[in-house]
């Protein structure tokens, strides 16, 4: 998996020469770049270098709000909220979730939401609070189920194992 990430590194890097040299529409660059950095949070989620990748993710949060690309405005939020958690910010990952959850249930946006209960499981894991956990993990799991989003109900499934039998 490690070197799938170092590839995917190479990769983003050559996306960031190009983006220099190539001449779009502002808006269809600023797109690009938010892709770019995107995936480099991504990245350096996944191998645990949370500093790097709040970086990136506060990035693609700024400049999605100046397009008002709201998909990636949330995504980004999102994984604020999953760092938040992991570096023990319990109560800023809550305060990004709940807007999250609300905003994709006024939207009826399933994905969105799928993804906000998954974190609100494991926001919920790192506080102890197994039974809350658990209930937000199944219902995220349901979603990504229904919407057919399999690796997502894998991730989801391993979150379900690791509060399993615990009170």
């Amino acid at each position: 998996e490690r070197q799938q990430f170092a590839s995917a590194k190479g990769w983003l890097g050559r996306a960031k020469t190009l983006l220099k040299t190539i001449r779009f529409d502002d808006a269809i660059l600023q797109r690009q770049w938010i892709q770019v950095h995107y995936y480099e949070g991504k990245i350096a989620y996944k191998v645990k270098d949370y500093d790097r990748a709040k970086m990136s993710f506060q990035q693609v949060l700024q400049t999605a709000d100046s397009l008002q690309w709201q998909r990636a405005f949330f995504l980004a939020k999102n994984w604020l909220a999953d760092i938040a958690i992991q570096q023990g910010e319990l109560n800023e990952a809550q305060q990004l979730l709940n807007e999250g959850l609300q905003v994709a249930e006024t939207h009826q946006d399933e994905c969105r939401a799928a993804f906000c209960k998954r974190s609100l499981a494991r926001l919920e894991e790192a506080r102890g609070n197994w039974t809350i956990a658990r209930h937000w993990a199944t219902e995220a799991k349901q979603s990504f189920t229904q919407l057919g989003m399999i690796p997502d109900v894998r991730e989801t499934e391993e979150v379900l194992a690791r509060i399993k039998g615990k009170k």
